[in-house]
């Protein structure tokens, strides 16, 4: 046997022992299977699967470190996201190309923030845009900006 057969064939041998993905997405349609695993790391498969980004403050951060287990079978972004934060006091909205997470049932329609250098101060007319949006602002004299 030659040594391009012999590879070919060690290939085929390791290719079935390889554990498929955790997720896969068909129309819209996602299933996962993740165990014990924190929300911080679950998220980056559902952006890739998705094409959205997580939006969250960094009091939400903490809570994204919580272990959840979580299978599913061809259930949509919301059914999957809803399950996902489901007893976790975190909501959801999906915006556009984003889904913005916040602590309890409301999810704010207006962001408030200050834009600052590494020294603290203010940085007058910085603009500030949600990514794969059109919502953006530039920030006043002392670099507040607010984001509807």
């Amino acid at each position: 046997m030659n040594g391009m057969k012999k590879m070919t064939i060690l290939c085929m041998i390791w290719l079935s022992f390889v554990t498929p993905p955790a997720w896969s997405q068909d129309a819209g349609r996602f299933t996962f299977d993740f165990q014990d695993e924190f929300i911080s790391d679950i998220l980056p498969a559902i952006e890739a699967g998705s094409g959205r980004a997580f939006l969250f403050s960094e009091s939400v951060a903490g809570m994204l470190r919580r272990r959840v287990s979580l299978k599913v079978e061809g259930v949509t972004l919301d059914e999957l996201l809803a399950r996902l934060f489901a007893s976790t006091g975190l909501s959801y909205k999906v915006v556009e190309r984003q889904v913005l997470i916040t602590r309890g049932e409301e999810v704010p329609t207006r962001i408030e923030g200050r834009v600052v250098d590494k020294d603290g101060l203010p940085l007058p007319g910085a603009t500030v845009k949600v990514k794969n949006s059109p919502i953006g602002a530039a920030a006043d004299r002392e670099g507040r900006v607010v984001l509807t």
